[in-house]
């Protein structure tokens, strides 16, 4: 049986996951608007710079998801 400072403690994590996620959602959003960078930018370069960060955000995002799952 859960004490009521545990429940307390497992929405605090809850609420925080959330609002973590929230956060690295428009962080990822901002990332991707690279529109006016890239315009300068020949094809290679821009290749580069998406697989750059791909190779950034896939990571990331692994790590949100199972700090997510594991809140709840």
């Amino acid at each position: 049986m859960n004490t009521k400072k545990q429940v307390m403690l497992q929405r605090f994590k809850q609420a925080a996951v959330v609002a973590t996620a929230a956060g690295v959602t428009a962080a990822s959003n901002a990332a991707i608007d690279v529109t006016e960078i890239t315009g300068e930018l020949s094809g290679a370069q821009v290749a580069g710079a998406t697989v750059a960060a791909a190779a950034i955000l896939i990571p990331l995002g692994i790590k949100v998801f199972k700090y997510i799952r594991s809140a709840f």
